[in-house]
This record gives structure tokens, sequence and C-alpha cells, in this order.
């Protein structure tokens, strides 16, 4: 008996503070009730799929570009014969955390369709993508594209970006700040936080919570600095970082060009698509 008091009663205690807790976070919190789940990539016999914020996608490289494409088995659905509509962009475009049936391009491809113009879809992005890898991936891959082709890059305002610098990564720039070790070590245990732990609406309040009291919350964009706006400082000219600003819509300029450049040459009809 002093056994079972020591250990089971305390733990009974602790599952029903722990249900109320996780009833009154569905019920005032109801965006976050539903489960959002993240597993890592996992292979399959015609490329790989893995789960974000619970929806499964596939993904097969085609001609070398990594494409989302319906289920495992539509690597055959592309036609020689037809032109081909490329989508690049980042996880807006990957459709992240949609099924495929409900991403744009795919009610694009049905529109299409039912005007009888028919084309190839292929939706080429990846997460974080900017206007640099684009141009790299166009520039590393021109075999691939025909002429009379479309090429649709997906505009994002976190695309504009000043030079990365000895304090950053590449493609990982000043509005990413420095991990803290207590940041780097809990890092560890994300792949279980994401795929596990995150079933539970309470502790995704707690988490999201948690990273708000971290970050600058209060007084003027110039005293919050970069955590003001954060991807989006250089795109609206933060207090601070106007100068910044305007080389990053400057160096935006001249990849838009080099990629108009890259398109004429191989006579590719290039639509700049944005989002409002």
């Amino acid at each position: 008996m002093k056994l079972i008091r020591t250990f089971i009663f305390p733990f009974i205690f602790l599952c029903i503070i722990f249900l109320i807790l996780e009833l009154v976070s569905m019920k005032f919190f109801p965006e976050y009730s539903q489960n959002q789940i993240f597993k890592t990539n996992f292979k399959t016999d015609k490329g790989f799929s893995r789960i974000s914020k619970s929806k499964i996608q596939h993904f097969q490289f085609f001609k070398n570009l990594k494409t989302r494409t319906k289920n495992n088995n539509t690597g055959n659905d592309y036609n020689e014969n037809l032109s081909t509509i490329w989508l690049f962009g980042d996880s807006v475009t990957n459709g992240y955390g949609l099924k495929y049936t409900d991403t744009y391009y795919n009610f694009l491809e049905k529109h299409l369709n039912l005007n009888n113009k028919r084309f190839n879809v292929l939706s080429i992005s990846e997460y974080d993508n900017n206007i640099d890898n684009i141009v790299d991936t166009v520039k590393k891959n021109q075999k691939v594209f025909k002429s009379d082709d479309f090429l649709i890059f997906q505009f994002n305002y976190n695309d504009i970006l000043p030079p990365s610098n000895n304090n950053t990564s590449a493609n990982n720039v000043t509005t990413r700040l420095k991990k803290s070790f207590l940041r780097k070590l809990i890092s560890g245990f994300d792949p279980i936080r994401f795929e596990y732990l995150h079933k539970s609406t309470f502790l995704r309040v707690l988490t999201h919570y948690a990273s708000i009291v971290k970050r600058k919350t209060s007084g003027d964009c110039k005293t919050r600095g970069i955590e003001a706006l954060g991807q989006y400082t250089f795109s609206y000219g933060s207090l601070g970082y106007s100068e910044e600003s305007k080389t990053a819509w400057k160096l935006f300029k001249r990849k838009i060009l080099q990629l108009k450049e890259l398109t004429n040459k191989k006579k590719l009809k290039l639509i700049v698509l944005f989002f409002q």
C-alpha cells in the first residue's frame, strides 16, 4: 500500500491534471487542436515521402529536379509531347501542410484541362528556397527545359535578403538569430517532439508561447531589431535596416534579370507570381 501511495497516486494525479490542461487547451485554443505531425523523410520505390502538418506528401526526382507528386506512381504522367509549366518556389509552392488535391497548382491543372488546354504541371520547390536557389537550379538544368515551356517563379517577401555574412551560413542570413545553447540542446529532441508530443494540444500551445517568451515582443521596431519583422525585415525596410533593405532589393532585381536572361536563351516564358 505504501508503494501505491508513493508512486501510483501521484502518477494518477498528474494524469488528471494533464487531461484537464489538454481539455482546456482544446477549448480555448481550437487552432492548435488539429494534430500537426512532422516526420522525417522515408523512402519509397519511386522516390520519397514525408508527413508535414499531418499531411503525407510524395516526391520524385524527375529529370534531376525534385517535384511533388499525387502519389508514388505518377512519374509516368509526364507527356513529352506537351509543353510544361514549371513552378519554382518555397514551401508555399510545395503546398506545405496541404493535401496534393488542395494545392493551387492542382487547381491550375484541373482548370486548364476543363478548358481543353493540356500541359504538364510540375511543382519544383523546397523549404526555405529563395531566388538564389531558383537561379542556380535553372542554370544547372538547362537541358531539362523545352522552348515554349512556362517557368513560374513564386515570389515571397522573405526572398528579399541581403548577402550572407560571416555570422551566418549560406541562405541562412541575419533574419535567423543564433541559437542559444539551451535551444541547441533541445533541438536534439525535435524529431520526437514533432512526431509524438505535438499530438497534444496543450504541449503545442506550451511550445508556441515558450517561443514567444524568448523573443522581444515589446517596444518599437528599432528597439526590437531583427525580431520585430523577422524574415520580412528587409522586404519592408524595418527601422534600423533601411540600407540593408535597399541592398537586398537591388540584389533581388539583379537575380530576376539573371533569371530572365536564362529563360530568354531557352525561349521560356517567365512569369513571376505574387501572392497577396
